[in-house]
């Protein structure tokens, strides 16, 4: 994985979706990427949607990742895959629609992550939904809220991602 630069993290992709992690049979732990129901062997995240329909994410999009019991959005996430239904093998029959996707930006403990009010998005707005799609200026504050927190905690979460050092 190339390392990615904060302008590189701030372009904006083809579409920005918030994308909900949790529901209401169970909120997702707060140290949520250690999950390994959704985690990868090749340290790729699996992102799971809902039957009903077939996800409106492509490939290239971006998921500003949000985990509805603690009202905190944690991570961003490019995309890698179009949707696959699985049939419900990895997670649930509720769940088939599968997407890959890479950290972009991850603020690993949900307790120190910025609310999701501090993205520019209303808690009513996301309350059922499995995903939505953000505006750029809800993007643009979702990055700048989670890179205040990962700075402000002084840790580097995704140090292959981590702008290069300067020489």
């Amino acid at each position: 994985m190339a390392r990615m630069t904060m302008e590189q993290i701030e372009m904006e992709p083809l579409s920005v979706v918030l994308k909900t992690l949790g529901s209401a049979e169970g909120s997702m732990p707060r140290f949520w990427y250690d999950d390994v129901n959704h985690k990868n062997k090749d340290g790729t995240m699996a992102v799971a949607f809902p039957r009903h329909r077939k996800p409106d994410v492509v490939e290239g999009d971006r998921l500003v990742i949000y985990l509805s019991g603690w009202q905190k959005v944690v991570g961003i996430m490019d995309v890698e895959t179009d949707p696959k239904n699985d049939g419900g093998k990895r997670f649930s029959e509720r769940w088939p629609w599968l997407v890959t996707c890479s950290p972009v930006l991850l603020v690993l403990d949900a307790k120190r992550a910025p609310h999701v009010t501090e993205c520019g998005v209303r808690t009513l707005s996301v309350r059922s939904q499995s995903h939505i799609f953000l505006t750029t200026e809800q993007y643009r504050q979702s990055v700048a809220a989670l890179a205040s927190a990962a700075a402000y905690n002084g840790e580097v979460y995704v140090p292959a991602y981590a702008p290069p050092p300067a020489v």
